[in-house]
């Protein structure tokens, strides 16, 4: 850990995290528009979005979840129209889940909602934000599948 990692720089670093998150949260019209879900249900089905087919024993070391609870979560979502599950021959044991139509809708919402907020910073930040985020995704293991792909 760096000297200048101190304590209290790492507690404000998770407290602007957390505003951050907080700022992002569904509000409004566009919170109406999305499926009501737990947190536990957003974190499987941005699993699956990002890794279609993936099992539950897959999602669960992805998130970091239990897999009995990652199953029972993703069998809820099925049951609420937004997730598939099951091969072609019609049996479910061992196969993956895939996001409906439904669900994609909704993420696309909470996506424009998220990009409509965060467009709101000002542009001089962005280039050092997306390459801190890419270290600290690197650095802490919460790749989510994607890069900012700066140029260098």
């Amino acid at each position: 850990m760096s000297k200048d990692a101190t304590p209290d720089v790492l507690a404000d670093l998770a407290d602007a995290v957390i505003a951050l998150a907080h700022h992002l949260e569904l509000r409004g019209a566009t919170a109406q528009e999305v499926a009501a879900l737990t947190g536990t249900e957003i974190t499987v089905i941005r699993e699956i979005h990002r890794a279609p087919g993936s099992t539950a024993m897959k999602i669960a070391e992805a998130t970091g979840l239990q897999r009995s609870n990652v199953s029972a979560t993703a069998h809820a979502l099925e049951r609420k129209g937004l997730v598939c599950s099951g091969g072609a021959d019609g049996s479910v044991r061992g196969t993956g889940f895939t996001v409906t139509e439904t669900a994609v809708a909704h993420i696309e919402r909470v996506r424009a909602y998220w990009v409509q907020r965060l467009s709101l910073m000002p542009d001089g930040l962005w280039t050092d934000l997306l390459r801190t985020l890419d270290t600290v995704r690197a650095g802490t293991g919460a790749d989510c599948g994607t890069s900012s792909t700066l140029p260098s």
